[in-house]
């Protein structure tokens, strides 16, 4: 009824539309208003009146009355002006009233009816009877986020689901003052229940003090733990840096470090000696090598003459002085050739070396959004879009939805106001001093340690008693790898070791190991009335001279050796440089084989330790016109060239998306790795142990979504450390019975000073190592050496002749000689062998990601392989390849094969078995209906229909 009223005939029956367009198409809908509506999905049973009040989506069963009033779910209420009800069962009443909680079954809104607040410390039967009485449908609304509303009148509440009024709620909260409580906990353990206005202490813990003071608003209340300055560790405790246990009660141990700044010991026996102590002693008793020469006769043979103070003189023979002249890459980048002096050659072939990287997997990258600061955040809807990215550059985005819950909605607390002013007295805080502290609740309690910075883990406890909880440092301190002890402003114990910090060791045992430190008595009854020892020197870098002690004689002993560089011929563009510091060999100015890294450069050509040749001149290719270079590897360049055009015409692969079905990994600092879907939730947690959190040493971080207390790594302003029977003070520190470190020196209470390293300056301490070095007797022993043999007895009569070894080899097999090799250890386990049975041998660091390059018995290129060792994988294992040359399946291009059934193939060998590489020259067989076709790989493959 009405002008462009109208009733779905098809599905309303009994429906009624009175109104200027009016629409009414549920089952029995009743429509009443201009431009009221039931339409637009399931209406049935449905009443909407009022100017524009719509019924829409699925409002079966709902009643919508006022201008604007709207349902779009069942079962809905409305009543009033531009009220609203989104969720089954809700009402909404009032003027502009929204109703959008629900129980479960909406579409929108939330769920807190089915998730009600329960307030802290409720006990089992309240918060049952709170769960009986939750939400079973959509919830009543008076009002919406910006409209308020009293509801007055209300009768007292009887039964637990039942509404309660102000004279209720004042009641409950004045007998609630009385019994507000909160829970102590020590170490992660309840102690008791903490009641309004009952005290809470904070006691003095072992070897910490507890302070309590109120800021200058007096709102905000600090509690702090401080290290005592007298910290007693305990009759087994112990001071331990960087995992190495320095100080406990058997005495001190340098941890194999240095102990530097050590005073003189002066002529006091049970002093430790510094460096500057043996030096006053033996410098004017010492003899030495003082010249020597070194020729060389034009076969390279070579001799070493040395002379010394006391008449000494030494033969060295059997030098050799063969080695690279030049080394040049030919034309096609394939084989570097290093020639020798003596006209030997060595050929490299670097063609044989073949990779492929895969580009299509996809990885996240940076928020490239303006202002992100590359991170990422969910919008207000709960989703989040993320920017991924593959090899090659290529961006697309990522939506993942719902990782977020929507604002949450305000509990409406209109008529429960000033609860706080019945619940005054609050919690009262104390500690080993101060005044106790008062807190209201809602009031922040700070508790701090006054560090900020560099602090340690699992160094603090809290201990309950039963009515307090104490803060007590741990027996045995842990202060990490760069933690220190400091004493009065000086740093005595890090990561180094031990400083002295100029002050005497007194009270040092007798030394007996090696390490050990030695006192002035062991070093005065050593040296006294010994003769001048002689050295031996090298006449330059290519021969070391190393000083040991005999085990015949006790005296010195000299093992001479090459150095750690040895450099062959002095033409810059012609001499060979072997340098076992830096892991490389220079032939040149061309060649450069890099131990560290397994990089060989050839020119401009380089082979990678990482198993890749870079730098080939070969990197453009003609698709349309190839033209093709017989054996010639292919680069990076051409294959993706290639790889560009399959991809341009391969009409049959489309929408690559649907490959993206792996997900996201992520790791933590264990090795687990946790694979999420896209859509998938990835709950991350701290889980720090509370028990295990520590103070002007201590400090609370925040950081990780966590608090986390902690104590310095670098203790400052201690007066007092003990450990057993070990105290550390401002005055230094003292073992009862045993060391002493302390301003005036360092008594070391007759106990050993074990691991000390040898010292290099005169105020070091002295290990009983150097000490035996410095006493050894007077009698200069030459013995074999690496690489060198000794004859003779170092007499007048039968001089000292000192021979190298055959197996010091440089090029091919020796035709009066055996196989020899040349081995250069680098830094970090990297080395590089030459040998002349095994070839070339080079490892990185830890002797990983080695490079092989071999000839058998020999011979140049023939039947050579190169081993390729590759970085560690996902599950901890390297992989490996020996790559080589043999005759394969011939190539589609006869001109090319060696015979009609076989061509040179590059092949490689892993852990599972032999593997081919194709080439250019190679294709593939496509079949139809009838007839076959054969096309070279990077050719053109056209299949056409008809039709």
């Amino acid at each position: 009824m009405g002008k462009k009223a109208s009733v779905d005939s098809s599905t309303n029956a009994g429906g009624v539309a009175i109104g200027l367009n009016a629409s009414a198409k549920g089952v029995s809908a009743i429509v009443i208003g201009k431009d009221a509506k039931a339409d637009n999905g399931n209406q049935a049973n449905t009443i909407a009146i009022g100017v524009g009040a719509t019924a829409t989506g699925t409002s079966q069963y709902s009643s919508v009355m006022g201008s604007g009033a709207k349902a779009s779910r069942e079962y809905s209420t409305v009543l009033g002006s531009n009220a609203n009800s989104e969720v089954d069962g809700g009402v909404a009443l009032g003027a502009n009233s929204i109703s959008n909680r629900h129980a479960g079954g909406s579409a929108t809104g939330d769920t807190k009816t089915t998730n009600p607040y329960i307030p802290a410390g409720a006990s089992t039967a309240q918060v049952n009877a709170i769960n009986a009485t939750k939400g079973t449908t959509g919830a009543v609304s008076v009002g919406s986020d910006t409209v308020k509303r009293q509801i007055i009148n209300v009768a007292a509440g009887t039964d637990d689901s039942d509404a309660v009024n102000v004279a209720q709620l004042k009641a409950a909260a004045a007998n609630a003052a009385g019994n507000v409580s909160w829970t102590a906990q020590g170490n992660g353990n309840d102690v008791n229940a903490v009641k309004n206005g009952s005290k809470v202490n904070f006691a003095d813990g072992t070897n910490t003090t507890a302070s309590v003071a109120k800021d200058a608003s007096g709102k905000v209340t600090t509690v702090k733990y401080n290290l005592k300055k007298d910290v007693d560790l305990g009759p087994d405790g112990s001071l331990t840096i960087n995992g190495n246990t320095y100080i406990n009660k058997d005495g001190i141990n340098a941890g194999n470090k240095q102990i530097t700044n050590v005073a003189s010991g002066g002529n006091v026996t049970t002093n430790a000696a510094n460096i500057g102590d043996i030096d006053r002693i033996v410098t004017a008793k010492d003899k030495y090598v003082t010249g020597g020469t070194a020729t060389y006769q034009a076969n390279g043979d070579g001799t070493a003459n040395l002379t010394g103070t006391n008449g000494l003189t030494a033969n060295v023979t059997g030098l050799k002085n063969n080695y690279v002249t030049s080394g040049s890459v030919s034309n096609d980048g394939k084989t570097l050739t290093l020639e020798r002096n003596d006209t030997g050659k060595v050929n490299v072939d670097l063609s044989k070396i073949f990779t492929e990287v895969a580009k299509e997997d996809y990885h996240l990258v940076e928020n490239p959004e303006a202002g992100s600061q590359g991170k990422y955040k969910a919008d207000s809807d709960g989703n989040m879009v993320l920017t991924v990215a593959n090899e090659n550059g290529d961006k697309k985005q990522v939506t993942l939805t719902d990782i977020a819950s929507k604002a949450q909605q305000d509990i409406n607390t209109t008529n429960i106001t000033n609860i706080n002013t019945t619940i005054d007295k609050g919690l009262n805080f104390g500690g080993d001093s101060g005044a106790a502290i008062n807190k209201k609740l809602g009031e922040k309690l700070e508790i701090k340690g006054g560090a900020t910075a560099d602090l340690t883990e699992n160094n603090i406890g809290v201990v309950s008693d039963g009515t307090k909880l104490n803060v007590k440092l741990k027996k045995d301190v842990n202060l990490g790898t760069d933690g220190s002890l400091t004493i009065n402003g000086k740093t005595y114990v890090n990561k180094d070791g031990l400083n002295a910090n100029s002050q005497k060791i007194t009270n040092v045992a007798a030394g007996t190991d090696g390490t050990d430190a030695v006192n002035v008595d062991q070093l005065n009854a050593a040296i006294g009335g010994t003769a001048k020892a002689t050295t031996v020197k090298a006449k330059d870098a290519n021969v070391t001279v190393t000083e040991g002690i005999s085990a015949e004689t006790g005296g010195k002993e000299y093992t001479l050796g090459l150095g750690d560089t040895v450099t062959l011929g002095t033409a810059a563009d012609k001499k060979v440089v072997v340098d076992g510091t830096s892991g490389k060999i220079t032939a040149g100015n061309k060649v450069t084989i890099d131990g560290t890294t397994g990089d060989i450069q050839a020119g401009t050509v380089k082979v990678t330790g990482a198993g890749t040749v870079n730098e080939l001149t070969n990197r453009t290719w003609d698709i349309d016109n190839p033209t093709v270079v017989h054996g010639q590897a292919a680069t990076e360049d051409q294959l993706k060239t290639v790889s560009d055009g399959v991809k341009t015409n391969t009409t049959n692969i489309t929408n690559i998306n649907n490959t993206i079905g792996k997900g996201l990994n992520f790791k933590g600092d264990d090795t687990t790795v946790i694979n999420k879907k896209l859509g998938e939730q990835l709950d991350i947690k701290g889980g720090a142990d509370a028990s295990k959190l520590s103070e002007n040493n201590i400090g609370v971080v925040s950081g990780n979504g966590a608090l986390n207390v902690k104590l310095a790594k670098e203790l400052k302003d201690l007066t007092s450390v003990t450990t057993g029977d070990t105290v550390m003070n401002n005055d230094g520190l003292t073992i009862t019975g045993g060391p002493k470190i302390v301003k005036t020196g360092i008594d070391a209470g007759g106990q050993k000073i074990t691991n000390v390293a040898a010292g290099t300056v005169n105020s070091d301490a002295v290990n009983f190592g150097q000490l035996k070095d410095a006493v050894a007797a007077g009698k200069t022993i030459l013995k074999d050496g690496k690489n060198t043999t000794v004859e003779g007895e170092g007499t007048v009569a039968n001089p000292y002749k000192v021979n190298v070894n055959d197996d010091l080899v440089l090029g091919k097999k020796g035709a009066d000689g055996k196989d020899g090799s040349i081995g250069i250890n680098g830094k970090d386990g990297s080395s590089v062998v030459i040998h002349g049975k095994d070839g070339i041998s080079i490892k990185g660091k830890d002797g990983k990601d080695g490079v092989t390059i071999k000839a058998k018995d020999g011979a140049n290129g023939t039947e050579g392989q190169i081993g390729l060792t590759g970085p560690a994988g996902k599950d901890g294992k390297s992989t490996h390849a020996d790559i080589g040359v043999n005759a394969g399946p011939a190539s589609l291009d006869p001109a090319k094969n060696l015979s009609a059934t076989e061509m040179t193939r590059i092949y490689y060998v892993d852990e599972k078995g032999d593997h081919q590489v194709a080439t250019m020259d190679d294709g593939m067989k496509f079949a139809g209906n009838t007839g076959l076709a054969v096309k070279k790989l990077n050719s053109t493959m056209t299949i056409k229909g008809t039709g």
